[in-house]
């Protein structure tokens, strides 16, 4: 078995396609073109597993390299997306090998950590096998905006569900101000650079939300649209939201992909929000779902809008959160959960 790394080219963009496609997990050209090769960084940092006799892709592990907050520094890092052995190939510890060959290769680079979110079936082999430190829970937060949708989840009996009525429950937050002028976001400039840099001041590790990556995020994705929206000052952003509404989980859920704010402007974030979940409620999600841990910048706004922790049993799906840092310096900030800051910008799947 050759371990080699992924090239930039339309051949090896074939084989990874290949093997998603053989192994029931289809995916376009277009998304992992978008994903990996045309990343912010222009890196491409995935490790392939090939089958010397028949020359066919066995096995991939596939990172994002993006730039992070660390500390008061800006240094290259990685999340942990894809990983995959078909289904002929396995049992050969494949998977390790990828990892360690992916993760020798990025501290090469000098990327202070890589992290993701493990579902069910690989976090024993990420906590148990790589050297992750575990972060958990991932911080999911819920704003019921009709009650059959969350009556179902709980598995109520249909005869009284069909009784509730279907009828969004939306209220403004207490620190709301409706007087600010909101407007849609088609362009990323300098002033998403300084609002990020003020909103993650305080903010010891990040995923950097920078103009360049919220344009590659949010406006360049090859599949979704999202709904985005500012609040601007003097020609100054002094706020920002993304959300996007999608049929899943058996319902229409809204996802507020991200909210920025300025630190001493807690109003702006409250609007922001309360416009996002309005905005839901009319194109008929059924719940809101967000991100935001409990020391987060913007946990207030989300309390103040009535969102709450989502108990485990009504989760749409089972993740984990982890990092691993490479190197000393990281590892002290990396293996806190206080130190950081996440949203489901961090997300791959929405």
């Amino acid at each position: 078995m050759q371990i080699r790394a992924m090239q930039d080219s339309d051949d090896d963009l074939v084989l990874l396609k290949n093997l998603f496609d053989a192994n029931d997990s289809p995916r376009t050209l277009d998304d992992l073109r978008w994903r990996y090769p045309r990343n912010p960084t222009g890196q491409v940092v995935v490790d392939f597993a090939i089958d010397e006799v028949s020359g066919e892709l066995a096995a991939a592990y596939c990172v994002f390299p993006a730039y992070f907050k660390l500390g008061t520094e800006r240094v290259l890092a990685a999340q942990s997306l894809d990983t995959l052995t078909d289904e002929r190939f396995r049992g050969q510890g494949l998977f390790r090998k990828l990892a360690t060959s992916t993760y020798g290769r990025l501290a090469g680079a000098n990327a202070a950590l890589v992290y993701g979110f493990p579902n069910g079936n690989s976090a024993p082999g990420f906590f148990g096998k790589l050297g992750w430190h575990r972060l958990d829970p991932v911080p999911f937060l819920v704003r019921p905006l009709r009650l059959p949708y969350i009556a179902r989840r709980m598995k109520v009996p249909d005869w009284v569900t069909r009784w509730i009525p279907s009828v969004p429950f939306v209220v403004p937050s207490i620190l709301s101000r409706r007087s600010l002028a909101i407007e849609p976001v088609r362009a990323f400039d300098e002033s998403f650079d300084r609002l990020w840099e003020r909103f993650s001041a305080n903010t010891p590790v990040a995923l950097e939300r920078s103009a360049t990556f919220l344009t590659w995020r949010y406006l360049q994705h090859p599949r979704a649209t999202y709904e985005l929206r500012a609040i601007k000052e003097g020609g100054e952003t002094v706020g920002f939201v993304a959300w996007r509404v999608a049929d899943k989980h058996g319902g229409r859920v809204a996802y507020i992909m991200e909210l920025l704010h300025d630190p001493d402007r807690p109003d702006v974030a409250s609007q922001l929000l309360d416009h996002a979940v309005r905005e839901s409620a009319a194109d008929g999600a059924d719940i809101v779902l967000a991100w935001s841990l409990d020391h987060s910048p913007n946990r207030s706004a989300y309390t103040g809008s009535a969102f709450l922790p989502l108990p485990e049993r009504l989760r749409p799906i089972e993740l984990h959160f982890g990092a691993r840092a490479f190197g000393d310096t990281a590892a002290a900030l990396v293996a806190e959960r206080t130190s950081w800051y996440l949203s489901y910008t961090d997300a791959d799947t929405v």
